[in-house]
């Protein structure tokens, strides 16, 4: 499901690269094709880089607790997928809830599809810092909504279990960010409402 850029046709996306990549992104500009050669990465842009990286992940409310020297930790435990507008990062009812996303740059939408109606409900319009995808862990359940790129979409993700490790200590906080917001009843309230770190 996930489709990771490769710069350089081996298969693998370095840090370096990735990092030129989210570069580009963050400044809105760059190439349009991501298998584009990179520029060889300059160490004082590579700190810049993480830096503003790091900047993104205190944007989520619950993240913003941690102190930054955890964020440069959780950060180099993250990996990333990039998604093509259309591409679905995981859909409603995937039991295999095991990551969570930020967005770092480009936009998605979660969209909630009603078992008895069919009726298909959009719940958030996702943009840079939107953290996704925590619910399903908290809850234990299957994933709560669909999630599809809207554009071309660079996120960074965690494990479960580097999430247990880094946001364990502030499971409360995000608990209470899902408080009434069931999966049987979603008030137009709630959708208004919303934070876009809940889903």
């Amino acid at each position: 499901m996930f489709k990771k850029v490769d710069l350089d046709g081996s298969g693998d996306l370095t840090w370096d690269e990735f990092e030129y990549l989210l570069d580009l992104l963050l400044d809105g500009g760059g190439p349009s094709d991501p298998r584009a050669t990179p520029k060889p990465a300059r160490r004082p842009r590579k700190k810049a880089v993480r830096d503003r990286a790091v900047a993104t992940l205190a944007k989520v409310d619950a993240f913003s607790r941690l102190q930054p020297t955890d964020l440069h930790l959780m950060l180099d435990r993250m990996e990333y997928a990039n998604f093509k507008e259309g591409d679905q990062v995981f859909e409603q009812g995937d039991v295999a809830a095991d990551k969570v996303y930020i967005v770092m740059n480009g936009t998605a939408t979660v969209v909630r599809r009603d078992e008895e109606s069919g009726e298909q409900k959009t719940l958030a319009n996702l943009s840079q810092g939107a953290c996704f995808g925590e619910l399903a862990l908290i809850r234990n359940e299957p994933r709560f909504a669909t999630v599809t790129a809207t554009s071309q979409l660079c996120t960074l993700y965690i494990s479960v279990q580097q999430f247990e490790i880094f946001v364990g200590s502030l499971k409360e906080v995000f608990k209470e960010q899902v408080a009434g917001y069931s999966g049987e009843n979603v008030s137009k309230e709630q959708v208004a409402d919303a934070p876009q770190d809940i889903l």
